[in-house]
């Protein structure tokens, strides 16, 4: 490539990745391939096709990780045929599911007969705050392996805490509008998400996951703490602002639908020790304070006992 064109590509990779990722500009694959077969190999490269770096380079930067060249980075499923780049680009950044449970979601939840859905409507959103009081910890899903199937809940060992896991979203304008147009290819591929895998809904339900999270500017930051949300260009304002407005022309994706009734589960099985909790975090001072009046009153009682019992006998 002529080094100016060269330069001029790398000073506007930013909007030209926007373009290309439109979904109103995408052209079948065929044409794609047709457009590769005129790029002269490259020996020494360890690519062994011209698109597979490019879809590297596209999943790690959503996670902001540098792109090198390690091909086995990317596991190439020789059986799928994109519609379009788009369509290929979303593939490999959603991924695969590792369990079947997440394949398809129940046409019907129903709770427990002691809490019936007419009594006890499930929400379908919670922050992070209320999060954390239940007992679950969002966790990055660390690893340049890591793909959007990878949203999970996970609890411990004896169920009294939980962990989130998350992929982890570097948010400049490039990712945002990928992020859509991805969505809005499930949206236009798939009429209903109950008829089709989690797979088919994966880039709905991860934007639908933050979404529910971020409800204020303070949410945004909380989330950048826990490194889920990495600074891309975008402030915590224009970040929240992209995200509430997305639920507005977009179904809940499956996935996302199971995490939720996952947290609903989890948060009604350990009612009594949240309540417990939430009552011991409210009353902490007075709990202490009334605990050292009693260690005090204990402690008095004991040294009169046994000066009693010491005191020699007439």
């Amino acid at each position: 490539m002529d080094p100016a064109l060269s330069t001029y590509f790398y000073a506007n990779f930013e909007r030209i990745s926007t373009d290309i990722m439109m979904l109103e500009n995408q052209i079948p694959w065929i044409m794609v391939k047709i457009i590769f077969s005129f790029m002269r190999p490259v020996l020494s490269s360890p690519w062994s096709c011209p698109w597979e770096k490019f879809v590297v380079a596209m999943r790690r930067g959503l996670k902001n990780q540098m792109v090198g060249d390690d091909v086995q980075d990317l596991d190439i499923d020789p059986m799928y045929e994109p519609p379009h780049l788009l369509g290929l680009v979303r593939f490999y950044i959603v991924g695969k599911y590792k369990d079947d449970k997440s394949d398809e979601l129940p046409p019907e939840e129903h709770p427990p007969e002691e809490h019936p859905p007419e009594e006890k409507p499930m929400s379908l959103s919670i922050s992070v705050a209320e999060l954390e009081d239940i007992g679950i910890r969002l966790v990055p899903k660390t690893g340049t392996e890591a793909v959007l199937a990878d949203m999970r809940l996970h609890s411990s060992k004896w169920g009294c805490f939980s962990d989130l896991f998350v992929p982890p979203l570097c948010l400049t304008e490039a990712n945002a509008t990928s992020l859509v147009n991805m969505a809005a290819l499930e949206l236009c591929i798939a009429p209903d998400f109950n008829d089709v895998g989690a797979e088919n809904s994966a880039v709905c339900s991860y934007l639908h996951l933050f979404a529910m999270l971020l409800d204020q500017e303070r949410h945004v930051q909380d989330l950048r703490k826990n490194k889920v949300i990495e600074g891309g260009g975008l402030t915590s304002k224009e970040t929240l602002q992209f995200f509430t407005s997305i639920g507005k022309n977009m179904r809940h994706g499956t996935s996302y639908l199971h995490i939720i009734i996952e947290i609903d589960e989890f948060k009604r099985k350990r009612l009594f020790l949240l309540k417990a909790y939430l009552f011991i975090m409210k009353h902490w001072t007075k709990i202490i304070a009334v605990t050292t009046v009693i260690g005090a009153v204990a402690g008095i009682l004991s040294s009169l006992q046994n000066l009693k019992t010491k005191q020699p006998r007439t």
